[in-house]
C-alpha cells in the first residue's frame, strides 16, 4: 500500500490503480486499534508515515503527490464507503478495464 505501484505499473494494460483515502480521523481511529497504541501516538505515526511517503514518491518517482487523483482509475473514500460495496465498485472497474471501458495506461505525470 503506497509503494507506487500506480506509476510503477503504468504500462501495464491489465492493471486496475485503486487509490484508498479515508478522513484524518478514520485513519486515526484504525492506527489506534490495529497497534493498540493511544491518539497521540497514533497521530505521530500517522504523520511519519505520511512523511516517509511522500519522501519515497519524490526521491524514487520524482512524484511530489503521492495521492494525486490523475494516477488512479478511481478513488474510494472509505470513509463513506461501505468496504463491501467499495470491493464491488473495484471488481466492477475491472471488469470495465477488461472490457477496455477503462484507459489502459497511465499518462505521463509529475
Amino acid at each position: 500500500v503506497g509503494g507506487g505501484s500506480p506509476v510503477i505499473l503504468r504500462d501495464m494494460p491489465n492493471v486496475l490503480r485503486v487509490g484508498v483515502v479515508a478522513r484524518y480521523d478514520d485513519r486515526v481511529a484504525t492506527i489506534m486499534e490495529r497497534e493498540r497504541i493511544d491518539r497521540g501516538r497514533a497521530e505521530k505515526t500517522m504523520a511519519a508515515r505520511n512523511q516517509a511517503r511522500a519522501h519515497y514518491f519524490k526521491r524514487i518517482l520524482d512524484i511530489d503527490n503521492p495521492d494525486m487523483p490523475e494516477l488512479f482509475h478511481l478513488v474510494i473514500n472509505v470513509s463513506d464507503v461501505d468496504l463491501e460495496y467499495a470491493a464491488d465498485i473495484v471488481i466492477g472497474a475491472s471488469t470495465a478495464l477488461n472490457e477496455g471501458r477503462l484507459a489502459a495506461k497511465l499518462k505521463a505525470v509529475s
